[in-house]
């Protein structure tokens, strides 16, 4: 299941258009991508047992570096990894912010650029909805 809001990287992590390269429009934030269900709440048990996995969209023709690929997938694609292989009912935002910035500093010595998950310029990169 992919949905096109929660779960389309190629959209601004930030509502502020200076912290964010060039990207198709929108705005999907950290915390939303893990505060979205890949089960519609609209199906019904026999069609939600049918749903097989969730998956992220990155499309890249406003994307013209990896550099710039690895910032819109990180660390929102950290997120998406919890919710796909998680109990729903286990979900915790703050606990999984508070294990993120550990794994941020791993995402620092392997990828080139991540978006500020911790930066007080950008709050809602930091997961705060807006």
């Amino acid at each position: 299941m992919c949905s096109k809001n929660a779960y389309y990287f190629d959209y601004a992590q930030s509502k502020e258009p200076l912290t964010e390269p060039l990207s198709i429009g929108g705005f999907n934030s950290l915390r939303n991508v893990y505060e979205s269900s890949p089960v519609p709440e609209s199906l019904t048990s026999e069609q939600a047992v049918r749903i097989l996995g969730v998956q992220g969209q990155l499309w890249t023709e406003y994307i013209p570096t990896t550099s710039q690929l690895e910032y819109m997938a990180f660390p929102r694609v950290c997120a998406l990894a919890e919710i796909a292989w998680s109990d729903p009912q286990s979900l915790d935002f703050a606990d999984f912010f508070r294990r993120l910035t550990v794994h941020v500093k791993r995402l620092d010595a392997r990828v080139s650029v991540i978006a500020p998950v911790l930066s007080p310029v950008c709050p809602s990169a930091r997961g705060e909805s807006g």
